[in-house]
């Protein structure tokens, strides 16, 4: 399940070594903002994204038009963390 949502990039989990790659986007006062745009309202989206099964494939859109692809792992009506995907390894 894909899910598009509009959040700013807070903290990664990028090592440069393995362990575990998650990033952190959390929603910024300013969304209200893009709601009297238009745009989606933050709202609705942390309500939806909270009802999503953890382990659920999402695409997450940043601010600055970058997108993420990965595995959700925690969403609350404040953040959503979401597992990015890497390469894939060679069996």
């Amino acid at each position: 399940m894909a899910l598009l949502l509009c959040a700013s990039l807070v903290e990664s989990g990028c090592a440069a070594g393995g362990g575990l790659r998650a990033a952190t986007f959390m929603a910024p006062a300013r969304f209200a903002e893009r709601a009297d745009r238009g745009q989606t309202d933050p709202r609705v989206l942390a309500e939806y994204v909270q009802k999503l099964p953890v382990g659920s494939v999402v695409k997450v859109e940043l601010r600055s038009s970058r997108s993420v692809k990965g595995t959700l792992i925690k969403a609350t009506s404040e953040s959503v963390i979401v597992q990015r995907n890497t390469r894939i390894a060679e069996a």
